[in-house]
């Protein structure tokens, strides 16, 4: 039952409970609280523990959180989704908005995969969150061989039921539709609340022109924003290109992050940019990280060249 019809429920009760009470308090203007109840779910809690009180103590309960909200009004709850990336939360306000589709972007190498990885491999290991990994680039055998260099057993997670891993691997239009509804029908089924499709662009290159790359980007964005579920799409930056994939992605997704590596002094570094994350207030938009020790660790720029050279020595 969602937040809304709970409340919906619970306002229906209290009124009944209240009209009762009109006699004894006749200047109690009910429609107030309620609008201010129903914006926030902590007031929701606060209905039902009002609703199971005695008939005598609802009045005197609804008195003090009245006045508790005339004094300090509480914001509604914005609901994010942890990455469980190690320093990328930190970073960007404590995870993803819930039920966005997010892009990660980058050339060749730039650790597209392993990142979205993680964040499938921890939802399921830490958050208890459901989750559907779609290779579009490499069969699931390869996919799940690199994936234990990490110790990260997918194996075990896909017998328990925890995450689904789809092997899907296409450069041919005549098997797009065929996989699209692949993946459309196991996202229904199966409700995950995490999904990666890696890379998205495997999809759109196989379209014949870049209308029907888009065309097809904006139906699977529209399919995932009403799917209930946290999405990442991963998607190739040709070397020197400044665009991603079909070109239209950054423009209709919710937050947009470009991997990029270079040479530093004889050194390889990993960069992370925040292009755009809807609704969060992102301080510092680009960031160092590394892929060594088997984890993907994202610093602070003032701490970065610290680290980096603590795993490079």
């Amino acid at each position: 039952m969602s937040v809304l019809s709970k409340y919906k429920k619970v306002r229906k009760k209290l009124r009944k409970t209240l009209k009762k009470l009109e006699k004894r308090a006749p200047k109690v203007p009910v429609s107030s609280v309620l609008s201010k109840y129903k914006k926030t779910e902590q007031g929701l809690k606060k209905l039902v523990s009002a609703v199971k009180a005695p008939t005598l103590g609802v009045l005197s309960k609804y008195k003090k959180v009245r006045k508790e909200f005339k004094e300090k009004p509480e914001a509604p709850v914005s609901l994010l989704v942890p990455t469980g990336i190690p320093g990328l939360d930190e970073v960007i306000g404590g995870g993803f908005p819930e039920k966005s589709v997010i892009i990660f972007a980058g050339s060749v190498g730039t650790g597209k995969t392993i990142l979205s990885a993680r964040y499938i491999y921890e939802g399921a290991t830490r958050f208890g969150e459901k989750g559907l990994y779609v290779c579009l680039s490499e069969t699931k055998e390869k996919f799940l061989r690199n994936m234990r260099r990490f110790g990260w057993n997918f194996e075990r997670l896909e017998k328990t039921g925890k995450v689904s891993v789809l092997g899907l691997a296409t450069a041919r239009e005549v098997e797009l539709q065929s996989n699209l509804n692949v993946i459309m029908r196991e996202i229904n089924e199966q409700k995950p609340q995490r999904v990666v499709i890696d890379p998205l662009t495997a999809m759109t290159n196989a379209m014949e022109t870049r209308v029907d790359a888009r065309f097809l980007t904006h139906v699977l964005y529209k399919f995932l924003e009403n799917a209930n579920c946290t999405a990442i799409l991963t998607a190739e930056i040709p070397m020197g290109s400044d665009f991603i994939g079909a070109g239209v992605e950054e423009f209709i997704a919710d937050g947009v992050f470009v991997l990029k590596r270079a040479e530093n002094a004889g050194r390889m570094v990993r960069k992370l940019e925040i292009v755009k994350l809807r609704g969060a207030e992102i301080e510092e938009p680009r960031h160092l990280f590394t892929l060594l020790g088997g984890s993907q660790i994202i610093y602070k720029r003032d701490e970065a060249i610290e680290k980096l050279n603590e795993f490079l020595e």
